[in-house]
């Protein structure tokens, strides 16, 4: 097992590598000048422009003091000498440490990251398990065509319907985010969630089928043990495997989703900071946030690959495994 923990932290080495030489070459080809739009102010929406009180000398300076006029290779290699010092660089805007900013704001990104994916295990599970034994049925038709909505549904556009329903006109839960209010909480978490949810619960219900098929499962029966123990205790069990990988791959996918759900929400966290970086050109706060997240969503991975020996005693990693 050590030796197999090993390999995978050395292999995220190369993917963060990659990860970071990517957004880093992304957000310089993007059109837009940081230095202009801090040096100027956008009035009826015309492109900034070195004109007026703004001289190329100031313009130079500024360039010189966020380090934008030394070559690309050497403003790449600054970068990562920073990270290997922990140093995540300096927000062009607001002048603080960009390490400070995401850890200010990543509990409340991994708050709705977690919620989001309690919402899309829970629901995913309770129609995926409906569907697999009611197989053949109206119930099983009904819960799979509730699955094939949500994998059809941008979380966008649910959550602004949800605000709209809930928030607005019936006004049972407050449509802005608030620190110390957990409703506002619920409605980005079942936005974010249920997209994932329905994928997670055409797996579960495919995964299950299969099961109860097995000879194993026959052998249960015939011993006289109640359907709901036979599916729990032997079935359920076994088909797993698949659904905690997927599991694993959907919460990545919650943690990048809080980029539009904290937008239209109105929520503190990583996706609202990344989503001004970029408006704003703030090259250091994306990409230590890409990072950050690339991170997080290898971990999470790493997560899923030890869960197999607990879900399947027969798996173990180690030696050339």
């Amino acid at each position: 097992m050590g030796a197999y923990l090993r390999r995978r932290l050395l292999t995220t080495i190369p993917v963060l590598l990659g990860v970071s030489l990517v957004v880093f070459l992304m957000l310089h080809l993007l059109p837009g000048d940081p230095v202009l739009m801090m040096l100027t102010e956008h009035r009826g929406g015309g492109a900034p422009t070195i004109s007026g009180s703004i001289t190329q000398e100031m313009y130079d300076n500024m360039r010189h003091q966020l380090g934008l006029d030394r070559p690309l290779p050497v403003q790449f290699a600054s970068f990562l000498g920073g990270v290997l010092r922990g140093d995540l660089g300096t927000s062009f805007r607001g002048g603080e440490p960009v390490r400070e900013l995401i850890v200010r704001n990543l509990p409340y990104t991994i708050q709705l990251a977690l919620a989001s994916f309690g919402v899309a295990m829970l629901a995913g599970f309770l129609l995926g398990v409906i569907a697999g034994v009611r197989r053949g049925t109206w119930i099983d038709s009904l819960t799979m065509t509730i699955a094939a909505a949500g994998v059809s549904m941008p979380s966008f556009w649910l959550g602004i319907m949800l605000l709209l329903v809930f928030s607005v006109h019936l006004n049972i839960v407050p449509a802005v985010a608030r620190a110390a209010d957990w409703r506002s909480l619920i409605l980005p978490a079942v936005a974010l969630g249920f997209s994932a949810s329905a994928i997670i619960a055409r797996l579960v219900r495919s995964s299950l089928v299969e099961a109860m098929q097995q000879d194993y499962v026959q052998t249960a029966r015939a011993k006289g043990l109640r359907e709901g123990a036979v599916v729990v205790r032997h079935a359920l069990k076994n088909a797993l495997i698949p659904v905690v990988t997927v599991g694993g791959l959907q919460f990545g996918n919650l943690l990048g989703g809080t980029v539009v759900i904290e937008t239209v929400f109105a929520r503190p966290g990583i996706g609202h900071i990344t989503v001004n970086g970029i408006l704003e050109r703030d090259f250091p706060v994306v990409q230590g946030v890409v990072l950050v997240s690339a991170l997080t969503y290898v971990l999470a991975n790493l997560l899923v690959d030890l869960t197999y020996t607990w879900i399947d005693p027969r798996i173990r990693f180690g030696g050339g495994t």
